[in-house]
């Protein structure tokens, strides 16, 4: 049974053709009036944080609102429409998700991107009204896209949505985390985007991406726990980068981004080794233009994979996306650091040496995504960077960091020296180091430690 319930004074029930667009529908069949389930106690549960309103299944809905449908296609034409395109087959016997024959009695629960609207869409289902009941007695995250089947009140599985049978969680990570999985997020924004650009195609956007937010939070540099407005992330996206994001849908066209990821990810686990412990999955999407180009963050909350987002609008040149998946993919594989200056600055120069090294002919302005002009201020201005981090390697202060380590920051106390010149100071200790004690043992480096490092400054 459903253990809890919230007051929500925003529901009422209609049967006309003729609602307003709004959070959620909650779409129940018309011959489903005298059957067990509660549909007010429902939205009070699972949509408490919407305003909601219960339709019959011959209601019109607005194409922006979000849909809940519940019951079975006997009974609820909303369903039956829709079933087939979701890879759902379902009598009064039996029940199939993606052509696997689902046990007798089971629920299936799923929530997607609803393939009639705007908005995203949650699916109870099964062949009788206590299958359907099942998907209510376990604990459900509409946020998350993914499904769930459930039996006895127990989760058999759940998976990602197209996610081919790999076991994975409603987030999009597999629970396999032998191998390293890669969502392509930017897919989901084009498939989205019907390209007006206005306030409603962002809300259509960040609904349909809304279980993906931690990403975003991440790219646009907030923390786990702070609120970001999606919405407005997608609009300024429309609004401020819609040629940059069409130019890059042309240039990336005859280009498999994921088969890339995948190589240059086993190119340099071949080399430097694997990881123990969870494999990482990599995130594709479009970030701000001037806002970070990769970030190695996470671990995932449900299988502690180290997670790692590219920001496809700052990696466009294919040199610059191959170096960021490599050094990140180096971040997985270094172990934990200390937050000092000294410690960070070692972290980054060692992914940089190595990215260099993995990658064969890129020269040290590629390997710091710098241009020519930086290059030139670094080694001008060289000897005081050195000066001036060995003065301040013991620093936690996150300003200080900041201005030695963040893209488009630059250190207030060295005028003229570029942005994250102390990746460039890690990156010539590591390399003196290496050169004097790894030969071309890359494996050597990873393991060395941020005092033997920081002695070649």
């Amino acid at each position: 049974m459903l253990k809890s319930f919230y007051i929500l004074t925003s529901i009422s029930i209609i049967g006309t053709s003729s609602i307003s667009a709004e959070d959620w529908v909650l779409v129940r069949g018309k011959n489903e009036l005298a059957n067990p389930l509660s549909y007010t106690k429902i939205a009070q549960t699972y949509l408490r944080n919407y305003k909601s309103r219960i339709v019959n299944d011959t209601a019109s809905v607005p194409k922006a609102t979000s849909r809940m449908l519940i019951g079975t296609p006997q009974d609820n034409h909303a369903i039956k429409a829709i079933a087939s395109r979701l890879g759902i087959d379902i009598n009064k016997t039996s029940l199939s998700y993606k052509k696997k024959l689902l046990p007798k009695g089971t629920g299936l629960v799923l929530f997607t991107q609803d393939p009639d609207g705007g908005g995203r869409l949650a699916l109870f289902t099964g062949i009788d009204s206590a299958a359907v009941f099942n998907g209510f007695t376990v604990r459900v995250n509409l946020d998350q896209p993914g499904y769930l089947i459930v039996k006895k009140h127990q989760i058999v599985s759940k998976g990602a949505v197209g996610s081919s049978g790999k076991t994975s969680s409603p987030s999009g990570v597999s629970y396999r985390t032998s191998q390293i999985d890669i969502v392509s997020l930017n897919k989901f924004f084009d498939t989205l985007n019907d390209g007006k650009g206005t306030q409603e195609s962002a809300l259509k956007i960040a609904r349909g991406l809304q279980g993906f937010g931690f990403v975003y939070q991440a790219v646009l540099g907030a923390a786990p726990n702070q609120s970001i407005d999606l919405q407005k992330h997608f609009y300024g996206l429309l609004t401020q980068e819609s040629s940059k994001i069409r130019a890059l849908r042309v240039t990336t066209k005859n280009r498999n981004l994921i088969r890339e990821v995948k190589d240059l990810f086993d190119l340099t686990v071949k080399t430097l080794g694997k990881a123990k412990g969870p494999q990482p999955v990599f995130y594709l999407l479009y970030g701000p233009s001037n806002g970070t180009n990769a970030k190695a963050f996470g671990p995932d909350s449900q299988t502690q994979r180290p997670q790692i987002l590219l920001n496809l609008l700052r990696l466009q040149d294919q040199e610059d996306f191959e170096i960021a998946v490599i050094h990140e993919t180096i971040h997985t594989l270094q172990k934990p650091y200390s937050r000092t200056l000294g410690d960070r600055i070692v972290q980054e120069g060692m992914a940089t040496y190595l990215s260099q090294a993995l990658r064969k002919g890129t020269s040290t302005t590629k390997a710091m995504m710098w241009s020519a002009k930086d290059q030139k201020a670094a080694e001008r201005l060289e000897n005081k960077i050195i000066r001036t981090i060995k003065k301040l390697k013991d620093s936690t202060s996150i300003q200080v960091q900041r201005e030695f380590l963040q893209l488009g920051k630059s250190p207030s106390s060295i005028p003229g020296a570029p942005s994250r010149c102390g990746y460039y100071a890690g990156y010539l200790a590591v390399k003196k180091w290496a050169e004097k004690h790894a030969k071309k043992d890359l494996k050597k480096v990873l393991k060395a430690s941020t005092e033997e490092i920081l002695g070649e400054l």
